[in-house]
């Protein structure tokens, strides 16, 4: 997909949402239904799994889940998607760079102030009790002073 540029006359302040801001939002969510991903299931069959707790003692979540459903790999997703499951419910969107340049500098200079205490809320975790948020992690290009976001989704 091309780079859609930014408006070149925008700047910071808060100024209200502008017509190509609206534009380019509405090319990448359209790329984003015409490139979909599918998983071999049915989110609603898993949503009640995931609900019914395990009795089996030893087995994790995932081991369980991973019994009933195909763990789809879908690897690297580089470009604007969703990700649906076998009905077409949309259970992931990937837009990025759905936010101007200059948006999302406005949106970091305006919650700076909250970059110290985001950080101290987040529990140190030792190597060997690592999260399943962060199991896999692979660290997006780009993200400026705050770092860019990943979204690790664990069936997926």
């Amino acid at each position: 997909m091309q780079s859609i540029p930014a408006d070149s006359q925008s700047s910071g302040g808060s100024s209200p949402v502008k017509e190509d801001e609206i534009d380019r939002a509405a090319v990448i969510i359209a790329y984003a239904i015409a490139n979909p991903y599918c998983v071999p299931w049915d989110v609603d069959r898993y949503a009640k799994k995931v609900k019914s707790p395990s009795s089996q003692k030893g087995v994790t979540e995932w081991e369980r889940l991973a019994k009933v459903f195909e763990m789809t790999k879908l690897g690297r997703i580089s470009e604007p998607a969703t990700i649906v499951d076998i009905h077409g419910k949309i259970l992931v969107w990937y837009l990025p760079n759905i936010m101007s340049p200059w948006r999302v500098n406005f949106v970091n200079n305006a919650t700076a102030g909250l970059w110290d205490l985001l950080l101290k809320s987040i529990p140190n975790e030792s190597k060997a009790k690592k999260a399943w948020r962060s199991d896999g992690f692979l660290m997006p290009d780009g993200g400026g002073k705050f770092g860019a976001g990943c979204l690790k989704i664990p069936w997926l």
